[in-house]
């Protein structure tokens, strides 16, 4: 059996053989609801955290079937969780120029990462399994701490201002490549950034080359390892921006089956493609349905390698346990077959 990083590899060189499977977040109630331990339906209806140990997520992995961990940086310093809702919202506190000495950016050390870095190594031990880190560039922080709509108005308004916003967090999130580039445990980056909705993109494909583009380009240009580019929405007017900031990889193509496979049809010679079972689909389906859907998705994209299977987002709190098991299966009698077929 090819051991998960060496599957990422073929993966991110567009060389076919067994589908990893890579999920840019699994939420940790799920994985204790996997290892048979009790959560709360309170807990369960919240964005409350969740402790779990490194060692609980290696053996969720394993047990499923996914191919990488992650660790993240998810915290941004102008804007406070709001974790009264069932989905995730922060208050944002840089609402204009006049609020920009609030925004205080810690600046990261290796000497500060590297002990989660080694625990999560450590944990992964001699399972195979891949490390990732992920983060934003800078939108997504951005986003956070100004408001969305406040940074959409202001980008008319006053994009000066949100650039220094961007600016800011440009320089904290090149300092954490620089860091995270210098250290072997780490396999690859995920870089998240939603630029769209599913209509298209949230601002004008001009205004983001002007005013966005910039500040991504320079974190990604950094990376020394191989990347994954997340985005949200659709991403058609805004393809080949992405595709020549070299991304190894791009996540999720939202949308159903066709438009992923039209995704990589058009593009799966400048990079692969990760994606796209539907989360309402693992919160809603059957098993039988979500096992359907996914041999569909292995057998339309899984010729000619450059695929790797994922849900269409994350595996969110509210996702029927039953139904990642279907997609785990699924998956793993398809790479066996395709196994036996190359042997």
């Amino acid at each position: 059996m090819m051991e998960s990083k060496r599957k990422i590899e073929c993966l991110f060189d567009r060389v076919e053989g067994p589908i990893p499977w890579l999920e840019i977040a699994v939420d940790e109630a799920v994985v204790l609801r996997g290892l048979g331990r009790d959560v709360s339906p309170a807990l369960l209806e919240s964005t409350l955290p969740v402790d779990v140990s490194w060692e609980d997520k290696v053996a969720f992995a394993v047990s499923l079937g996914l191919d990488a961990i992650g660790l993240y940086h998810w915290d941004s310093f102008g804007s406070i969780e709001d974790d009264t809702h069932p989905v995730l919202q922060r208050t944002p506190l840089i609402l204009n120029r006049s609020d920009l000495p609030k925004l205080e950016i810690p600046s990261p050390t290796r000497e500060e990462l590297l002990p989660e870095v080694l625990r999560a190594h450590k944990a992964i031990g001699d399972s195979g399994l891949a490390l990732f880190v992920e983060f934003s560039s800078c939108v997504e922080f951005a986003m956070a701490d100004v408001g969305f709509l406040n940074l959409c108005e202001n980008m008319f308004d006053d994009p000066g201002f949100v650039e220094e916003v961007l600016d800011r967090y440009t320089d904290y999130t090149s300092t954490l490549v620089d860091i995270y580039n210098s250290m072997p445990e780490i396999d690859f980056f995920w870089i998240g950034d939603d630029v769209a909705y599913k209509s298209g993109p949230f601002l004008s494909p001009g205004m983001l080359r002007q005013h966005v583009f910039p500040h991504i380009e320079k974190v990604v240009h950094k990376i020394a390892k191989p990347w994954v580019f997340h985005s949200d929405g659709d991403l058609t007017l805004l393809v080949d921006d992405i595709l020549s900031w070299g991304p190894s990889a791009v996540h999720p193509i939202e949308g159903n089956l066709e438009d992923l496979c039209r995704f990589k049809t058009l593009f799966g010679h400048r990079a692969a493609v990760i994606g796209n079972l539907s989360v309402d689909l693992l919160s809603r389906g059957t098993p039988d349905t979500v096992a359907a859907e996914t041999e569909r998705m292995l057998a339309a994209c899984g010729p000619g390698g450059g695929y790797g299977f994922s849900s269409g987002n994350a595996l969110a709190r509210y996702v029927r346990l039953e139904n990642i098991r279907a997609a785990a299966e699924t998956l793993r009698r398809f790479n066996g077959m395709a196994v036996d077929v190359q042997s």
